[in-house]
This record gives structure tokens, C-alpha cells and sequence, in this order.
């Protein structure tokens, strides 16, 4: 049922009272076919929120401590995390973070990793996704690169 509104803030307010069906609503007023939505970091021993939306852990080794039951993912997509031999390199060195998102980004741009991207830009297009990670350095580690990566595709300036 499609109700007036007389503000942009009264179309937001109604679009999230509606939910998926508010979103549908906004791809038909918009006439486009995708409407990015966020991307969030969040440490896995961080509580879950119903604002998380679809949460994948981006991590190839599994938080300590942390049950399936208490991370409520959508997915865990091991595959996407770094390479065993760059994880180890890296160490969460704060002077080595440059050389890591660098690297990281390369393998990021690998066809069996790049396909997993594409998976998170086509969810990032649909409902917000949240990316969780056991990293205590929330701006240095591999979901920082990951989401840097998905806003970048995502962007409606970016040139092929």
C-alpha cells in the first residue's frame, strides 16, 4: 500500500517502518535497479544487532571463544580471508598495515576471491552487510580491506 509523504526524512521514516517491502518501494520511486546499501566492520566478540543485517565472517580461522550460536552469521566465508602465508607476515603489525592492504588487495583481485567479493557487492545491493572479523584493530584488518574494496564497486563514480 503506497502512502504520501510530504518530506524526504517522512519517505525514509516510512521506507524503514515497511522493511523489505519500504526497499522495493524505494527501487520503483528511484527507477533504478540497485541502491547500494552500507557496509559494516563489527569484531566478532562484539554482540550481534538486528541492524547488522547479513553478516558473514571474513575470517579463515574461527574466533576463540565465540559460538556459532552467539555470532548469528548468515555465512562464514573462509575463502575471502587472506592467505595463510600474508595472515602470518602481517602479525597485526601497525608498520606492516600498508604492505598487508596492498597485498591483500591483490589477492582480493584473484578469481576465486574476487567471486566471493562479488557475492558481498550483490548483498551489499540487496540489505546492509556486516562484515565480522576477530581482529582487535578494527581499521587494520582484513575487513577494513574487504569493505574498502565492496564501497569501492559500489560506488556510482567508478570507472571500469
Amino acid at each position: 500500500m503506497l502512502r504520501r509523504v510530504d518530506s524526504p526524512a517522512a519517505t525514509l521514516r516510512m521506507l524503514a517502518e515497511e522493511g523489505a517491502e519500504g526497499y522495493s518501494l524505494l527501487l520503483r520511486m528511484t527507477n533504478k535497479d540497485e541502491v547500494p546499501m552500507p557496509v559494516a566492520t563489527k569484531r566478532a566478540y562484539d554482540p550481534p544487532s538486528a541492524e547488522d543485517g547479513y553478516r558473514v565472517l571474513v575470517d579463515g580461522l574461527w574466533p576463540r571463544g565465540v559460538t556459532k550460536e552467539k555470532l548469528r552469521l548468515a555465512e562464514w566465508m573462509r575463502d575471502i580471508a587472506p592467505s595463510a602465508q600474508l595472515r602470518k607476515w602481517y602479525g597485526h603489525q601497525p608498520e606492516r598495515w600498508e604492505e598487508f592492504r596492498k597485498r591483500y588487495r591483490k589477492e582480493l583481485a584473484e578469481p576465486g576471491r574476487q567471486a566471493l567479493v562479488q557475492e558481498l557487492v550483490a548483498h551489499a545491493r540487496r540489505e546492509k552487510v556486516t562484515l565480522v572479523f576477530g581482529a582487535r584493530d578494527a581499521e587494520r584488518s582484513n575487513a577494513a580491506v574487504i569493505a574498502e574494496t565492496i564501497r569501492e564497486q559500489l560506488s556510482p563514480t567508478r570507472h571500469s
